[in-house]
């Protein structure tokens, strides 16, 4: 041990920060920043949340304890030598009101009201006043006279993320042999209710990557079939077509702006489950500075 907080384990050099009980995304980020050449950070945490999970996973640089796992080199350990606990699954709706709430304060550049939530997020009061006070909103989020303002917008969005529950619904998967952004469009062209997410709207968003699928929200029933595609199944398709049962998806995507497509956290929700290249988390990534930089 060098000093109180950095000491060495299998020749590695391990700095423990000063931060929270619960450290988001952005600590590790700004742990990141002041360690020098081969050391890593440490975080001993009660509990592994969803964006120091994936930040742990993205950067071998940052390992995690937790009680019962450990976060290490991009490996994901018992600790009890069982196997890691998965969450539980609740009975009941989904909590989409609340995630909801999130995008569209992220669709705010400053101050939002809660009648502007309202709007924006297609919900009553009643449920808006009941999202902010849900975990997903602690120590991320600041109310102060009547206004709401995110104090964390880079943890929201991985909160957002990573913990949204999906939309629900039913999902088919078909294939086509045109290019990804072309497929998307040409359903969008056919169906008034049709919003564009994955890597189409990724694209649309902040383009980076070659769009490897595309996603497809609709209320309607648009015939795939007139359009060229064949149905496909979950392991090989070019397009996932969604009616989801989460219909706040239209009303946060409106608040974004951007015709036809979905809100950037619904996007890139879809470019995570739907990516097998290995490069959908730096895409994200991508977007997540688009929404960060939004008021900078």
């Amino acid at each position: 041990m060098r000093d109180s907080r950095t000491f060495q384990v299998e020749g590695k050099t391990l700095r423990i920060p000063t931060t929270r009980t619960t450290p988001t995304r952005a600590n590790a980020e700004e742990a990141l920043r002041i360690l020098a050449p081969g050391e890593r950070v440490l975080f001993v945490v009660d509990d592994i949340t969803p964006s120091l999970r994936r930040a742990a996973t993205m950067d071998d640089r940052i390992v995690v304890i937790s009680p019962a796992v450990a976060l290490w080199e991009g490996r994901t350990m018992g600790l009890d030598d069982e196997e890691e606990p998965r969450p539980s699954r609740t009975s009941g709706r989904r909590p989409y009101a609340r995630f909801a709430v999130a995008r569209a304060l992220l669709a705010v550049d400053d101050h939002a009201t809660q009648q502007q939530l309202v709007e924006s997020a297609g919900i009553s009061q009643g449920r808006v006043s009941e999202a902010l006070a849900s975990p997903l909103f602690k120590g991320v989020v600041e109310r102060t006279w009547g206004k709401i303002q995110v104090a964390d917008r880079r943890e929201l969005f991985d909160r957002a993320v990573t913990e949204y529950p999906g939309p629900g619904g039913v999902a088919t998967y078909w294939w086509h042999g045109k290019g990804v952004l072309e497929q998307a469009d040409a359903v969008a062209t056919v169906d008034e209710t049709a919003l564009v997410s994955g890597d189409a709207a990724a694209d649309r968003i902040r383009a980076w990557r070659t769009p490897e699928r595309a996603v497809v929200y609709t209320r309607g029933q648009p015939n795939l079939r007139n359009l060229g595609f064949a149905l496909a199944d979950s392991s090989d398709y070019t397009l996932m077509l969604v009616h989801a049962e989460d219909r706040t998806i239209w009303s946060t995507a409106h608040a974004w702006k951007v015709p036809r497509t979905a809100d950037p956290m619904i996007a890139s929700f879809d470019v995570l489950r739907t990516g097998t290249l290995g490069d959908q988390g730096e895409a994200v990534d991508r977007i997540r500075d688009y929404v960060v930089g939004r008021t900078q």
